[in-house]
């Protein structure tokens, strides 16, 4: 038994933004929404923010619009074995056990063991890419070994994947391709297996996908740009690509742009309305990706495919495209402005 949960409690008017904080601070992944009586209400996790958001629900809402009022409890009075029983069923982590008030008297938590199994999905990261907005940074560097906060961007990913238990990565590279490679190896420094793919010649930002033979097992692969820094729990991503039942998943970030203008709208060249210096938000693309292996056949070997042509390519191929909605940390150090605001 945990007490954790005492920190991840809400009330029904506590707005996204709020209880947001509320799971990070818990540890959790979720978040227990009490009314005045000290009632449980209704749950919200991971998931839910994540689904929210990508129905452009602003961080200001009310959690109690977007809250599992269809919540999986237990009583005081159900041993563990049953409850674990019911955790299993329902896939959950973690369980609100309830008085006969409906006031929670504990929260029942899975064991940490299963975070620390090594995790069989292949991580692909592009590390190819000639940095040319980064420059004059990448002039004598590859932009995945800049260096910030004095260790390389690559090492930054790799090691918070490894810490989540992924442990067999491939390294897309072609640009001072050398250096990534002597900067690695073949991973056993780190406990890790990586290998590499090498262009020869730039092939976008998905076309050496087309040139990798065979995995060391069939699951689905998760591919990352190279310049990618998020505290994004990579295994929530994972277990929401499963239960999805897609071919592919997308990860995907808001984004929010105030347009510097009076915004005009016009039918027939009437005035309908005018609105002041609005704000249009979007949902941006994330640069991380899960893809089940057999799609890596739409992907010409040798030939340049960027990863929005390939992902459109799925789009008309019918293929089901799960949107995961990240809304951890997450930079893209693309920008030479973002890279000098980390150190």
């Amino acid at each position: 038994m945990t007490q954790k949960w005492k920190k991840a409690l809400s009330a029904p008017n506590d707005n996204i933004a709020k209880v947001l904080k509320t799971i990070d601070s818990s540890g959790m992944g979720i978040s227990f929404v009490l009314n005045k009586k000290k009632q449980l209400i209704g749950t919200v996790n991971d998931g839910d923010i994540r689904r929210a958001i990508i129905k452009k629900n602003r961080l200001d809402t009310q959690i109690k619009k977007i809250m599992n009022k269809n919540f999986i409890s237990a009583s005081v009075k159900d041993i563990n074995d049953k409850i674990l029983q019911k955790m299993s069923l329902h896939d959950i982590s973690q369980i609100p056990v309830l008085n006969q008030k409906k006031e929670i008297s504990n929260v029942l938590v899975l064991s940490q063991i299963a975070e620390k199994k090594a995790i069989n999905n292949t991580v692909i990261i592009m590390a190819g890419g000639f940095g040319k907005r980064l420059f004059p940074l990448t002039k004598n560097t590859p932009k995945p070994m800049l260096k910030v906060k004095g260790v390389p961007i690559l090492e930054k990913i790799i090691l918070s994947l490894k810490n989540q238990g992924f442990q067999n990565f491939v390294l897309s590279v072609f640009y001072k391709s050398e250096m990534i490679q002597n900067h690695f190896g073949d991973g056993s420094r780190f406990n890790i297996s990586i290998s590499y793919i090498r262009e020869n010649n730039p092939l976008g930002t998905a076309g050496s996908l087309g040139l990798i033979k065979k995995f060391k097992n069939t699951e689905p692969i998760l591919v990352i740009n190279g310049d990618i820094l998020t505290h994004l729990d990579y295994l929530e991503l994972v277990k929401s690509h499963y239960h999805s039942n897609s071919s592919a998943t997308i990860c995907v970030r808001s984004s929010s742009y105030k347009i510097p203008f009076g915004v005009v709208k016009v039918k027939e060249n009437k005035l309908i309305n005018i609105i002041e210096k609005p704000t249009e938000t979007y949902l941006i693309n994330a640069g991380i990706y899960i893809f089940e292996q057999k799609l890596l056949k739409h992907i010409p070997a040798e030939k340049s495919t960027d990863m929005p042509d390939f992902i459109n390519k799925l789009i008309k191929l019918n293929k089901k495209i799960n949107v995961f909605s990240i809304y951890e940390d997450w930079i893209d150090l693309g920008r030479i402005e973002d890279f000098k605001s980390l150190n």
